[in-house]
């Protein structure tokens, strides 16, 4: 077994003209870093962190139902919540 870091990434203070469009629907949406969105999400997909599958599947069902902005962002959001839970896939 090997074990991952987690590491959050705090958003730029400012949302700047170039920045990425994930971080830019995310300080719409008040989430100021990817371990504030992991939070908000958790509640909803934790149960299906056991597979890359289930675990996309269950994240694509949470931001479709609690935060419709990033549904356009859902592979990087899986991204962020794999590698928290440890996830391969």
């Amino acid at each position: 077994m090997h074990r991952v870091t987690f590491v959050s990434r705090l958003l730029p203070p400012l949302a700047a003209a170039g920045a990425a469009p994930l971080e830019q629907a995310m300080r719409q949406l008040d989430v100021e870093s990817n371990y504030e969105l992991v939070r908000r999400l958790d509640p909803y997909v934790k149960g299906a962190a056991t597979s890359a599958a289930e675990l996309s599947a269950a994240v694509r069902a949470a931001l479709a139902a609690h935060l419709p902005e990033l549904v356009p962002h859902a592979d990087q959001v899986i991204g962020f919540l794999a590698q928290y839970y440890g996830v391969e896939g």
